[in-house]
């Protein structure tokens, strides 16, 4: 049951996630991407096209809750973010 819930909260936030960036709503993004765990971004960012993905990681500001989601993300995509990103952006969010 515990395990169905959380299947069920990971597909919630993973559709309001995608309905916002439908709708461009990029100061309600970054609000849910403040109050969501890092390990549970990490989770459903899997979910997301290459597309979506850039547009949250964008809108992510440099903090330690940044670096913790980079360290939770799969290899492949980790890799796929820090080849295309701006390495000066890159550099102020490992600092």
């Amino acid at each position: 049951m515990k395990k169905e819930m959380f299947g069920t909260e990971i597909n919630l936030l993973r559709d309001t996630f995608r309905r916002l960036l439908r709708r461009h709503a990029k100061t309600n993004i970054i609000k849910l991407i403040n109050k969501t765990h890092p390990a549970d971004m990490a989770l459903i960012y899997r979910y997301f096209n290459e597309g979506e993905q850039d547009a949250i990681f964008n809108l992510m500001k440099p903090a330690e809750a940044t670096v913790e989601f980079l360290s939770e993300l799969d290899e492949a995509i980790t890799i796929r973010l820090l080849e295309q990103e701006d390495p000066q952006h890159m550099a102020s969010i490992l600092e």
